[in-house]
């Protein structure tokens, strides 16, 4: 290879490594839906392949034919060795590897829409983000190599990024660092491909300073605020986990049947400490007879994110669940604030944390949850979460009688944590805890109206359903959880063992910060063999009994003051972010307005030597066709005449420019040497001259003529 050579195959290999690192930077999008860690070793080792494949291709050209190929080929192998390494046999391909791969494409996506986010990385989810690497790479490479305009190969890979976002949106300042590694990409793209490159270059990184501050900006506004007030739509959105048709009230409805045969075993579990209440199903639909639930079931990921509406901090806790009695399937015991699971795949609603077994069948598997702290005063000045009114819907139909009864039975007070404290009082106070063989059921509103205004005796049924109610109604919002209470000691063995006379069923509110609340409307008292209350439900316990005694006593927490607000009226300022946006806005506006200095003195400096008396306004005219000669790169010094930028200027203008410098030069022999006196007709006649001189200039590229318009050494006088 000659010297000349090396450089255009350097150029070479630098546009395709450009095409396959945009292939890359869109299968890492999907790093909000798979770790980075999963996506690092089978994107680049795809990437890596199909370029060694392309190598080969440049240093055997025959086979250039099959090229396409070939790497195709490469890249399917990337994944196979990264991702389907366990399905092969010595390296190669099985039938299981190709089935897996088939399954890639047609629906490993669909099932990772249906999973939490971050997925597991199995073959099964997580295949598809490769193979679309491989098909970006691929159909980038060859359309390198065959279509002229090089910015055509980046657009598989556009499309690529494109789907990441259709799964995960990419906002703030993560999303402007991957729009500018894009950006460079095709930038570095452009220049290697160009056979010259010349002056434009210093053009191009001029407009890209506006580009980068408001990319900048851009992206302090992104991450500092929310326009819109909501989470990007995406296609996840839509899309649950198919669940095979079951009563949704089925826990509801098995509780009086527990309760009678109390001796049998629900489940055991293993813990360090006692679990103080495990949950089955929550339901927080009602419509006068049923009480439902709008689950949204997806199979459990890697983990399960915080909310980011519980600020309090938190304490994570694990317990393993072992022996659970058929007769539960498929809800598995599970906790509000569920962090993962290990030993088993379930399906997992995120708002309330609901297990449901995918198969119908049990195995012992690990729960990890954390549990919100917080202590009595707080919790009972606590302000409710009124925003899950909505997501809650309509009571429908309610009898004026109960709107009293909730009114009563809150004291008057607004809708606080506080109100929900006096309501689960009040209920402990006036209403008795049934027992014996003959157990009320329901939990329709006819049943709870009886309940409520009639009989005043029920189970944890009637008593959590009818608190979830009153409470609706004052605006307080509220869910129904059924599951169990845990025994206060383990058996022998270290394991605790849950009964079925540990059914129960508990409201729970939505409280600022905290999340879900459990409460216990049936008194601490009334356990039934349960633990006594700890963690969460254990601070509710303390901040109920510290409520006044004296109904007259009750009073609404004090409204929190907004956030900086010292009771005085003061000018708070502008927010940072805006006072930042601001500055780059000016700097922005300083920039552009130093590319228009240059054309505007022109334009004025061509003014002030055309309006002068006639013979100075013809020297002014040669001047100026000097000048602008100037900005287009011909040479100029003081002592040249018309006559001598002639061949310079036919080297980059074109006839217009040499008829006009010779008219211009016949005018300036006029005014200097002719001794007649020069007219106004004559000065304009020079003028016309310096138009035809620009008329050939505008021939001349684009790139060329910009470079000339910004050039600030044409208004200093030549050297």
């Amino acid at each position: 290879m000659t010297a000349p050579q090396a450089p255009v195959v350097l150029r070479r290999r630098l546009a395709v490594v450009c095409v396959l690192g945009a292939a890359a930077l869109g299968g890492m999008l999907f790093a909000p839906v798979f770790s980075a860690q999963s996506l690092l070793l089978p994107v680049f080792a795809v990437v890596a392949l199909v370029f060694l494949a392309d190598e080969a291709c440049r240093h055997w050209r025959w086979l250039t034919a099959v090229r396409p190929l070939l790497l195709l080929v490469a890249g399917l192998l990337g994944v196979i060795w990264t991702v389907l390494g366990a399905t092969t046999v010595v390296g190669l391909p099985s039938a299981r590897t190709l089935q897996l791969l088939g399954a890639g494409l047609t629906e490993s996506w669909q099932l990772t829409l249906q999973s939490t986010w971050p997925a597991r990385a199995d073959p099964q989810l997580v295949t598809f983000v490769p193979l679309a690497v491989v098909l970006a790479a691929v159909l980038g490479v060859e359309l390198l190599h065959r279509v002229r305009p090089p910015l055509v190969s980046l657009l598989p890979s556009l499309a690529v990024v494109a789907l990441s976002q259709a799964f995960a949106v990419l906002t703030g300042g993560p999303a402007v660092v991957a729009g500018l590694c894009f950006a460079v990409l095709a930038a570095v793209l452009l220049t290697v491909t160009r056979e010259t490159a010349g002056p434009r270059r210093w053009v191009l990184a001029g407009l890209a300073v506006p580009v980068l501050v408001l990319a900048v900006v851009g992206s302090l506004l992104l991450a500092t605020t929310t326009p819109l007030d909501r989470s990007p739509v995406t296609v996840r959105d839509s899309i649950t986990a198919p669940v095979a048709q079951r009563s949704v009230a089925k826990p509801l409805d098995d509780l009086a049947t527990r309760l009678q045969e109390s001796e049998a075993t629900a489940f055991t579990y293993t813990a360090d400490v006692p679990v103080d209440r495990w949950t089955v199903a929550v339901l927080d639909g009602f419509d006068g007879v049923n009480w439902t639930s709008n689950w949204k079931f997806r199979r459990l990921g890697k983990s399960l994110r915080l909310d980011p509406s519980i600020t309090a901090p938190t304490t994570t806790r694990t317990a393993q669940v072992t022996h659970m009695d058929p007769s539960l399937m498929p809800w598995l015991p599970s906790q509000p604030l569920v962090a993962w699971v290990d030993g088993a795949a379930p399906l997992v609603d995120e708002a309330s944390g609901t297990l449901l077994s995918r198969d119908g069948t049990f195995d012992i598997y690990r729960i990890t949850w954390r549990e919100p702290r917080t202590d009595a005063e707080s919790l009972g000045n606590a302000a409710v979460d009124a925003r899950v009114l909505d997501d809650l819907g309509s009571l429908g139909y309610v009898p004026p009688e109960l709107d009293e009864l909730a009114d009563e039975a809150t004291k008057g007070l607004r809708a606080t944590f506080r109100a929900a404290l006096v309501l689960a009082n009040y209920m402990r106070d006036n209403y008795r805890v049934a027992v014996g063989d003959h157990l009320p059921t329901g939990h329709s509103l006819v049943h709870l109206r009886r309940f409520l205004l009639e009989d005043k005796r029920g189970t944890s049924e009637q008593f959590a359903a009818a608190y979830v109610l009153l409470a609706r109604i004052r605006g307080i919002p509220a869910r129904l959880a059924v599951g169990f209470r845990g025994p206060r000691q383990a058996a022998e063995n270290g394991q605790f063992v849950v009964r079925n006379e540990h059914a129960t069923a508990w409201p729970e509110v939505a409280v600022e910060g905290l999340g879900w609340v459990p409460l216990d409307p049936l008194g601490a008292a009334s356990a039934g063999g349960g633990p006594m209350p700890t963690g969460l439900a254990g601070v509710t316990e303390q901040a109920r009994a510290e409520l006044p005694k004296d109904d007259k006593e009750l009073k609404d927490p004090p409204v929190a003051p907004p956030p900086g607000d010292s009771g005085q009226q003061a000018d708070e300022g502008w927010p940072w972010y805006l006072v930042v946006a601001m500055a780059l806005g000016i700097s922005l506006a300083l920039v552009l307005l130093t590319w228009l200095i240059v054309p505007i003195a022109r334009w004025g400096r061509a003014i002030r030597r055309r309006r002068t008396i006639p013979p100075r306004s013809v020297v002014g005219a040669w001047a100026e066709a000097r000048d602008r000669l100037r900005a287009h790169g011909v040479r100029v010094s003081p002592g040249m005449t018309v006559r001598d930028l002639m061949p310079d200027a036919a080297r980059i203008a074109g006839p217009a420019t040499l008829e006009g410098l010779q008219r211009l030069a016949q005018a300036v022999d006029f005014a200097l040497w002719s001794g007649t006196a020069v007219t106004k007709p004559m000065a304009d006649q020079a003028w016309a001259s310096v138009r035809m001189v620009r008329r050939g200039l505008a021939a001349r590229p684009l790139a060329a003529r910009i470079r000339a318009a910004l050039d600030p050494r044409s208004l200093l006088p030549p050297r």
